[in-house]
């Protein structure tokens, strides 16, 4: 069982300073008017553009769109940020104790492009810091991994956040058989996702910064230690070390965080370059879902052309509130993460405040295969976002036309889990929801045609308004049991005598008949608010 230590968080941006990234700006997005100041002590920590949603800004270059004063200025200085990017020309320098310092946004540069930029500056700064490794320039995977290795004495492998590799360090002597299943495969052996998952460790390194110190796993395999990379609440990826020729050094747990310092800069570039290409993929998948993009291509886009059945998968706060951009990020790693781990084939993409994973199976995939890894998922996205969540899942298909389908099917399954006003978390899957879904159809039918009314449950209902009576909850129970009148005394608390009592002055004030199926029947429907 590996040994999880959680040592501390690891410090992303401690040695980055204003004075770092001044010279990074390019004049073609933003130009610098503070004059005075002393850059070298003022930190810098990322970048956020001034929004209606809090957010933690101190040590951050804000962008402030459309501000038309140095108002902002002195407001934001309070909350301890960094640097300001205004939207107007003409700005007289602000000198400012301790900053911030200010820029001018250029002209004709977008606002997207000017955040893009500062960003990059931060990640190029931070990747020739402190901690910076020789001739590695940012993004070069391959040589910041065989870097890692000479630091911490052993092989290295790198994986992005759905566990696939996507660098490793060059290592001469005899490769064991899990790092080479890895390279080969190019993504986390199963045998050691399994063993991750089991004994916990993948929880731990989902939820945060930690150092995973494994003695031994799978294919005999020699001592390895992981830590996870996260940046504003999200996973980036996994370093792994092993020990090989050599006993890994006694402060590897240290090196560890330092290295995932190191790390952290060129994942986050790594990221970037997807981030786009998510994008678009998370459009295509939402239109997929919506019915307005045909199945065939997108599918084959999305990565899941090899599928030949599918299921959807959806993910909505139980207590009504929304997910938050950092909520949505973690529900889809963590959703992800798992499915991949199961080895299924999955897009995922946010639509409003749901969640939305399409999981590409086999035709020979049971439904209790699917169900079992969809609890582990809401589990997991559950601890992610620290908060109760309601999670349908959608019947297999085979049609990829179909698709559409699937996406109603849960969202009707979400709506009726939210019929419930206790914010308790629910996990429901197609075939436990179908009939209700069903007879919430019929009702609404009714309903809608104007013959949801049924005149002797509306005297039954009317007489125990008028005396104080519960004939109707009762029924309702009579109905709900199954006819078992034991178990209705017992729900109701009352004597079985006084059930059958009240059974019979059902008939008397209202005429409903016990014995007639069909008259059972719409009342079981038409009473099934009893029930909820």
């Amino acid at each position: 069982m590996p040994d999880v230590r959680i040592d501390k968080d690891v410090a992303v941006h401690s040695e980055l300073t204003v004075a770092d990234i001044r010279e990074l700006i390019d004049r073609r997005f933003a130009v610098e008017v503070t004059i005075g100041a002393d850059f070298g002590r003022i930190p810098v920590s990322g970048v956020e553009i001034l929004g209606a949603e809090p957010r933690n800004l101190a040590s951050k270059i804000v962008l402030v769109p459309a501000a038309s004063a140095t108002g902002p200025i002195e407001s934001l200085a309070n909350l301890g940020v960094s640097g300001v990017v205004l939207d107007f020309d003409g700005v007289a320098p602000s000198i400012l104790p301790g900053g911030p310092v200010v820029w001018v946004r250029a002209g004709a540069a977008p606002w997207a492009d000017v955040f893009d930029h500062f960003r990059s500056a931060i990640m190029v700064a931070e990747a020739s810091g402190h901690y910076a490794l020789p001739d590695a320039t940012l993004g070069d995977l391959d040589r910041v991994a065989n870097g890692l290795a000479l630091m911490l004495g052993g092989p290295v492998i790198i994986e992005n956040a759905k566990l696939e590799v996507i660098s490793y360090s060059a290592y001469e002597a005899t490769l064991d058989e899990g790092r080479s299943l890895a390279i080969v495969s190019r993504r986390m052996p199963e045998e050691w996702e399994d063993y991750l998952r089991r004994t916990g460790a993948l929880d731990a390194l989902i939820a945060g910064v930690t150092v995973i110190d494994v003695p031994d796993g799978p294919f005999q395999a020699r001592r390895r230690l992981l830590t996870s990379l996260h940046y504003e609440g999200r996973l980036l990826g996994i370093l792994w070390v092993a020990e090989g020729n050599h006993t890994l050094p006694p402060e590897i747990a240290d090196l560890m965080l330092r290295a995932g310092e190191i790390l952290l800069p060129h994942l986050r570039h790594y990221q970037l370059r997807q981030r786009s290409q998510d994008r678009r993929r998370g459009r295509d998948l939402a239109s997929l879902l919506e019915g307005t993009l045909l199945p065939r291509k997108s599918l084959v886009d999305l990565g899941l052309g090899a599928a030949t059945a599918y299921a959807v998968i959806a993910f909505r706060r139980a207590d009504g509130k929304g997910f938050g951009q950092v909520g949505i990020g973690r529900v889809i790693d963590a959703a992800n993460l798992l499915i991949n781990t199961g080895r299924f084939a999955v897009a995922t993409a946010p639509i409003d405040e749901t969640v939305y994973c399409l999981v590409g199976l086999s035709t020979d995939t049971e439904e209790g295969t699917l169900g079992r890894l969809t609890n582990q998922v809401a589990l997991t996205c559950q601890r992610a976002v620290n908060a109760p969540l309601h999670v349908a899942t959608s019947r297999i298909e085979p049609n990829a036309n179909g698709i559409r389908i699937l996406k109603s099917e849960v969202d009707r399954l979400l709506t009726l889990m939210s019929h419930s006003d206790d914010g308790r978390p629910r996990t429901v899957t197609s075939d436990e929801g179908m009939v209700e879904l069903m007879l919430d159809a019929a009702q609404a039918a009714a309903e809608d045609q104007g013959v949801g009314y049924y005149h002797k449950l509306a005297r039954l209902e009317a007489h125990d308004s008028a005396h104080q009576t519960d004939l109707t909850q009762t029924l309702a129970e009579y109905l709900h049991c199954q006819g078992n009148v034991a178990a209705v005394a017992d729900h109701l608390f009352v004597h079985v005598t006084t059930v059958r009592y009240r059974l019979r002055r059902v008939f008397e004030v209202s005429g409903i008949r016990l014995d007639s199926t069909e008259e059972m029947l719409l009342c079981a429907l038409m009473l099934r608010k009893f029930w909820r």
